[in-house]
């Protein structure tokens, strides 16, 4: 218990920071058109790269949501830069930058800088390297969103990759960046291993994602938005329930320990919530081509993936929630909540 403490502590002191230090812009909730995105480890297109499965997919998401007038937030680890230098990496994927670009020429585009791209934190390596691609970009930590309506502010929503207050990705980056890129790519590249699923550690994300939760919890009128963990995050009735079944399934079928433990404690801590404060976009990197997304338009926050459950080039909503009613939830401050004890198993 002294450790996670500790790690709760460090979340907070990191999420803190980035709070009082983000900018700072109101907008209409009627009016709001906003796709949120994170986690593509874009790569150099080899074996290490984990974006390239997802390449069509999301693609064929940012066409959509040009044409639809969203604003694209990209929050992080949007660039492998752990594993590779710059250049490399901007001049395997032009026509992304390209199309990512049309948003930044119409004031639509929002980038943040994550743990695996945190080269974009330097100005002077943004100028460099991003501004041939995007004139006179700025790279953020995070953004503080006040959503209006016309009897005044209904509540607010920061948006970072959630990496913050770690202390591999976030305090100790550095020396990770070093070993990643020179020890753990090779091996990579050699064995074709491919780590980038949500089920990658799964107790260090559960554990995170508790961590996160918590400190949006204890915020009276505010909502989290992050990336990082790969896993996405609804909080919603409906989730909870299919969470429930999930684990009644895996416990019915599977002979994995791991696999039976990790249900139980997805499940139980979706049932510990009682804010809908947390939410995580997922990311772009899934072995499997797909990607997912967080949306809110038309007054809805929601949870999507591309392609579609039949392969279809259009978004499948997995979930969907009212932002009044979030936010009318949110109002209030809320308890933290325990790891739970499927993890403590």
């Amino acid at each position: 218990m002294r450790d996670i403490t500790r790690y709760q502590r460090n979340i907070n002191r990191g999420l803190d920071k980035a709070l009082m230090e983000a900018p700072s812009l109101q907008m209409d909730l009627r009016s709001a058109r906003l796709i949120v995105f994170s986690d593509h480890h874009r790569g150099k297109g080899d074996e290490a790269d984990d974006f390239r499965f997802s390449m069509p997919a999301y693609m064929a998401a940012l066409d959509h949501y040009l044409d639809a007038g969203h604003t694209l937030l990209v929050l992080g680890d949007v660039e492998e830069l752990w594993e590779n230098s710059p250049n490399p990496v901007l001049e395997q994927y032009p026509v992304v930058m390209e199309r990512e670009n049309e948003f930044h020429k119409r004031n639509h585009y929002w980038r943040f800088w994550g743990n695996h791209d945190d080269e974009w934190r330097n100005p002077s390596q943004v100028k460099k390297y991003l501004n041939p691609y995007f004139e006179d970009i700025v790279v953020h930590e995070s953004l503080h969103l006040r959503m209006m309506e016309a009897e005044g502010q209904l509540g607010e929503i920061l948006f970072v990759h959630g990496h913050q207050g770690t202390l591999a990705s976030d305090r100790l980056g550095w020396l990770t960046r070093i070993l990643i890129r020179f020890i753990w790519r090779p091996l990579q590249r050699f064995f074709k291993i491919m780590p980038n699923t949500p089920a990658t550690d799964w107790r260090l994300r559960c554990r995170h994602d508790v961590a996160m939760y918590n400190w949006a919890a204890e915020k009276q009128g505010l909502i989290l938005i992050v990336g990082h963990t790969h896993h996405p995050i609804f909080p919603s009735s409906s989730h909870v329930v299919r969470l429930a079944e999930d684990y009644r399934n895996v416990k019915d079928i599977s002979v994995d320990p791991e696999e039976i433990l990790q249900a139980r404690a997805d499940m139980e801590f979706a049932q510990a919530q009682e804010k809908p404060s947390y939410f995580n976009s997922g990311c772009c990197c899934f072995n499997d081509g797909r990607t997912t997304g967080l949306e809110i338009i038309e007054g809805e926050i929601r949870l999507i993936r591309w392609p579609d459950d039949i392969g279809r080039p259009l978004p499948e909503v997995l979930d969907s929630a009212d932002l009044r009613e979030v936010f009318h939830n949110v109002a209030q401050q809320g308890a933290p909540i325990s790891i739970p004890e499927g993890l403590k198993s």
